[in-house]
């Protein structure tokens, strides 16, 4: 029964996911759900979305994302200033060329990059879901997670834009409902000079 059970676990072991994943986007939602804020990134002095977890060690530096087409569109920042075994903070920046509609849309132009960076061109349309689908650092890149805990990392740069008929469907919805409250306030008043 003994060795039945130790071969088990070794079983189970070899069947277990080796890494686990991060998705992310521009306005503080994650899954797993990480802590977040608008943060000063100490390298450059600039106020951005910084998300924090904690890890045993990464390898901190820049992942540079592209647009094809358009050239720079997003930098995610790892950086561990405490040392291994503390928080991780990733900073996010995304430039504010097409407007500023998140928390990450703080910079004109994309700040110098550390030593250890890595370029990659977004994947995904326009109109969205883009970003980077997955990460997987290898060692020696940005964000390479020494014990395995995280390993791949989801950027979500720009959500799917819902289509017209959605909106349509919404507008239709939300004048279904002023209609409605609007016709209970005028029953109720009835009711109210009725009664009294």
């Amino acid at each position: 029964m003994k060795k039945l059970l130790t071969l088990l676990a070794l079983l189970v072991g070899f069947v277990s996911p080796a890494f686990a994943q991060i998705t992310f986007d521009e306005n503080g939602n994650s899954n797993p759900s990480l802590n977040f804020s608008v943060a000063t990134d100490p390298l450059t002095g600039v106020h951005t979305l910084e998300y924090t977890f904690l890890d045993s060690s990464i390898t901190t530096g820049d992942l540079r994302l592209t647009e094809p087409g358009t050239g720079d569109s997003d930098l995610l920042r790892f950086e561990q200033p405490n040392g291994p075994g503390t928080f991780v903070k990733l900073f996010v920046y995304s430039l504010t060329d097409d407007g500023v509609d998140s928390l990450a849309d703080t910079v004109a132009t994309l700040p110098s990059l550390q030593a250890t960076q890595l370029t990659l061109a977004e994947t995904g349309t326009e109109a969205g879901p883009n970003g980077i689908f997955p990460y997987t650092p290898t060692a020696g890149e940005p964000g390479f997670d020494t014990s395995h805990e995280f390993q791949n990392y989801n950027f979500i740069s720009d959500p799917a834009v819902p289509e017209a008929s959605t909106w349509l469907a919404a507008a239709l919805a939300a004048g279904l409902l002023t209609v409605q409250v609007v016709r209970t306030k005028a029953f109720s008043k009835r009711l109210e000079r009725r009664w009294s």
